[in-house]
């Protein structure tokens, strides 16, 4: 018999859900490619949730230009 609370048990142990079709898989960088840092980067998006928000905070900050990053406006 188990020992856990019903409780604890049914605020952790969720059935799964169907996914949408457009969901991104997670997958990470396959460093057996070399190192890019640019591809790294954009890796991160579909590497796991904390991974995921810095991945698209970092495109955004791409996206601003030469000020903020490395965006195709950015002038070195």
């Amino acid at each position: 018999m188990s020992t856990e609370p019903a409780v604890a048990k049914d605020a952790v142990l969720k059935r799964s859900e169907a996914l949408a079709e457009n969901t991104p898989q997670v997958s990470g960088y396959d460093f057996n490619e070399g190192l890019d840092y640019s591809k790294l980067f954009e890796s991160y998006v579909t590497t796991g949730f904390q991974a995921t928000n810095l991945g698209l905070a970092i495109r955004e900050i791409n996206r601003m230009g030469p000020a903020f990053g490395s965006g195709p406006n950015r002038q070195s």
